[in-house]
This record gives structure tokens, sequence and C-alpha cells, in this order.
């Protein structure tokens, strides 16, 4: 303990908490590894204003004391801000920037001036501020082991399911490929919402010969819990306890449900290799694949040290007083302004290497299982209509969304044209969406595009209100005579931060009677 009254390194701590604390509220949702080059320019910076203030001042104690100070004030300025904004205080408008940025400047140099003044050798402030920052880091530094339990303790799906542990001998093994557009919604809320007719793209899709499942719904109104939910073909309710729970938050597990999914392993017994596609979201990657397919310099690669910005780093921005530059940016000449778009960019790359590969797969050897989740129509809104990146990824929802799905239809009709013609024997494909668009009400939000293309008679059980549960089971009971029961087609509504609080939602489209 005396020795922390004679080292400085709080500052250095204290740099450190802000990045691995967002890190740790959002560990479930991004990959850590984004997180490193904010966690290095953060304690650069506290190293520059610690050797700064100690050029001025000469004395090392009281520099590390005015290098935390800086750094706790830049970077608490955000949540100050963010916070007034939500207070709408009235006639004292501390959400903007213009009165509160001045108000902290002066706290700023009242706090300097105090601390500049003091006489003493601050060796006991200087070990208040290293107990401080060594027990702030604790808590994140708790939430990651808490994510490493968690990550420990997914369940180990489908094992006792005697369909799955029974090897099958068949002859005729068609590709089979299971593509998610991310809240691709069913064509009747497109019409009512937007007036958006889908017509056109149904029709082409039933003219190739797919089955359009005119009332299907998602089980699911989560990304991460509709995939796991149809990549195992159970409700999650049934996998394991965890996800029956309403008081759970953790989605630790979730990835590796996906993972491991029951229709993947069933596949992969008969002698199916796994294709999967980096997605620009983790936790759907199957990176375990047999083939595992990405875009040259891709994601990871692209978070270099003098890259764009990066989501994680966008949030740390409007976090901190780095949200006076992200805000100054519709205001700078073009050629001044930060790269902040960056994470846009690359999941538009990610989605247009799916898109662009798709057709390639079948000259793959073998039967194969091909998954890949194409992160569009939903948000951010990085297509036009025919395909160009757009200037502002918040566009005006209507206009942004329905241009994504305007440039979906038209890519993927030719990319199922090339699919069919290029395999040997007639695939299987699966167009579904995991849910529909985000920001609709629970009702609308679980309505769902849902085709298949099932040759050689196999679409002859499919039924109107088919939902992903049933998906794989229903195709392996036609193809290989597996023996699967097909479940109760229900849908569960859950908000963001109560995903296994769900609530049962019905249809009230004519003719989708439950």
């Amino acid at each position: 303990m005396q020795r922390l009254k004679d080292i400085v390194i709080h500052p250095f701590l204290i740099a450190a908490y802000p990045v691995l604390a967002l890190l740790a509220y959002n560990i479930e949702q991004i990959d850590a590894i984004i997180a490193w080059r904010s966690l290095l320019l953060s304690i650069a910076f506290a190293g520059v204003l610690f050797l700064l203030f100690y050029l001025f001042f000469k004395r090392w104690k009281k520099a590390g004391l005015l290098a935390s100070l800086t750094l706790i004030l830049f970077f608490s300025y955000g949540h100050f801000y963010a916070a007034a904004r939500l207070l709408n205080l009235g006639s004292l408008p501390l959400g903007r920037h213009r009165l509160l940025f001045p108000l902290f400047m002066v706290l700023w140099a009242v706090l300097v001036w105090l601390i500049a003044r003091t006489k003493g050798d601050l060796r006991t402030g200087t070990q208040t501020a290293n107990i401080i920052a060594l027990i702030a880091l604790l808590f994140p530094l708790i939430g990651f082991i808490q994510y490493g339990v968690n990550v420990r303790a997914a369940p180990a799906v489908g094992s006792e399911d005697p369909a799955l542990a029974q090897p099958i001998s068949v002859s005729t093994k068609p590709d089979i490929y299971y593509i998610i557009l991310d809240g691709y919604a069913r064509d009747d809320v497109l019409q009512a919402r937007w007036e958006y007719d889908n017509s056109e793209f149904l029709q082409g899709l039933q003219e190739r010969g797919f089955y359009v499942a005119r009332c299907s719904k998602s089980n699911f109104a989560q990304t991460q819990l509709s995939i796991a939910s149809s990549l195992n073909m159970e409700y999650l309710q049934e996998l394991d306890p965890l996800y029956n729970d309403p008081k759970k938050r953790t989605r630790a597990t979730l990835p590796a449900t996906i993972r491991d999914g029951a229709a993947r392993r069933y596949l992969e017994g008969l002698g199916y290799k796994t294709v999967g596609f980096e997605s620009g979201y983790g936790w759907t990657d199957l990176r375990d694949a047999d083939i595992f397919l990405k875009p040259e310099g891709g994601y990871r690669e692209n978070v270099s040290l003098l890259g764009g910005a990066n989501q994680f780093e966008v949030m740390l921005m409007d976090t901190s007083a780095l949200i006076l530059v992200t805000d100054a940016t519709l205001k700078l000449p073009v050629m001044l302004k930060p790269d902040l778009q960056s994470h846009e960019r690359m999941l538009r790359e990610h989605i247009l290497y799916i898109l662009d590969t798709l057709p390639k797969v079948p000259r793959l050897p073998g039967p194969k299982f091909v998954f890949a989740h194409i992160v569009s129509p939903h948000s951010p809104y990085i297509f036009g209509p025919d395909g160009e990146e757009t200037q502002n990824s918040e566009l005006d929802t209507i206009v942004g969304y329905t241009n994504q799905v305007t440039y979906l239809n038209k890519r993927l009709l030719p990319i199922l044209d090339e699919i069919i013609a290029g395999s040997e024997t007639p695939p299987i494909i699966i167009l579904q969406a995991d849910h529909g668009w985000a920001r609709d009400e629970p009702e609308r939000r679980m309505r769902i595009l849902n085709a298949y293309y099932l040759p050689a008679g196999g679409d002859q059980r499919l039924y109107e209100n088919i939902s992903p549960v049933n998906t794989f089971r229903l195709i392996f009971n036609n193809y290989f005579d597996a023996g699967f029961p097909l479940l109760d087609d229900l849908s569960y509504y859950s908000a963001m931060s109560s995903p296994y609080n769900y609530v049962p939602i019905a249809d009230d489209r004519a003719g989708c009677d439950e």
C-alpha cells in the first residue's frame, strides 16, 4: 500500500477504464478485437498529458493528478451531454455544446488551478487516485470474467435427440443453402406501412419454383434468438433453462448455440461440408466451418492503426469530448471530416462479397450446407436502390429500408438462377428473414419473408404459416426420411433489454389462422 503513494499509475488506469467499461457492456454484441486501437490510443493520450503537465510543473505526482483530472472530464463529457439532452432543461439548455463545453472548460481550469497551487508532496492524493482507479477497473474485469463463465456454460444443444444420433445413408445429397436476409419484412407489412409493392419479386420467386409462405412469422424477434432457434430446429425455451428465464439477460451462449446447431451437426453426420460466410457480425459467423469465406482485407484486417473509426470507436467518441468532433462533421469541409463510416463501408463490403460469391459456391466439390447471413435490409442503410453507396446511413427509414429491399430484390433473382443452374443436383434453397423491420411494433416485427426452393416434390408438405423452427425438420423429413415431428408454429416477441421475457404474438392477416 505504501508503494501506491510513490508510483503514478492512475492516469493510465483511468485512460483504460472507459474503453474497458464500454467493451464489457457490449461484449456480447461486438468482437473484442475492435477495441484494441481505442485502448492503445487512450493510454497513449494519457501518457502525452502526463508528460506535458510534467514539463510545465516539473513534479510527477502533480502532473499525474492533473492528467487524471483532464482524462476524467474528457471521457465524461459525452455522458453529461447525453443526460442534459435527455432531461431537456428548458430555459437552461445544457444539451447544447456551446453552453456545456464552456462550463466544462471553466470547471477544468478551476480544478487545475487548485491542484497546481498545492504545495504538499501529494503522496496521499496519489495513493487515493491509484486505489480508486484500480477499484474502478475491477468492474469491467468482473464483467469479462462473467462473460467467459457464461460462454463456457453454453448448452450442448440437441445432444439427446435420438434422430440426430442415428447415422443415415442417403444416396442423393442436394446442396442446401440457408440464406438469412436480416430484417426482411413480409409483403403485407411492406404494403401497409410504406405502400411498397413487393409482388414482382415474390412472383419472380414463384416463377423459379419457390414456395412463398404468405403467412410465415419468425419464432423470435431478435437475430441471435431467431437463428439459434432455427438452426437447432427447436424453441429456445426447450434448449436450455437459461433461455426460459425472463430475468436473465446474457446472450453469451447464443453464438455457440448458433455455431453448434443441431441442423448443421445432422448434415455433417450425413457427410455434408459446412460453408460459412463472414457477415460483419461475429456472433453468426461459423468460423469453424469446413470452408469459411470472407473478403480479402475484410472486417478485422481493416481495423488498422490509421484506418477509419469502427463502430466501437464511434460509441466511445459519443460518450467522450470527441462527440464535439462527431457532431461537427456536418459542418466541416469534406477534406477535414473524420472517417466515421468505416463500419458501414466494411459491412457493405461483406454484403457485396456474399452476394458476389454465392453463385460460385456450386463449384465447390461434394454436398454442402451453405449458411449466409446477409445483414440487409436491416439498418444501417448503406445501399441505394441500384446498390449505390449512400452518403448517410441514417436516411429516413422509409427511403433507406425500402431502397435496400429494392436492391436485394434486383440482386437475388439472378443469384438464385446461377445457383440453380450451376448445381449438378437441384439444390435446396431457403430464403428467409430472421425477423421483420427492427423498429416495428411487435405484431408486425414478427412477419417475415420465408421462401423455399425444394425440388423433386419436396414442397408438397409446405404450408402457408410454416415458421423457421420447422424449416429443417420438414426438409430433413422430406429428403432424408428423418422422422422429426413438426412443432406448433408460434411467435415470441421479446425486447432487447429482456431477451428471454417472451410475449406470444398472433397473426391477423386474412387467411392466416393459427
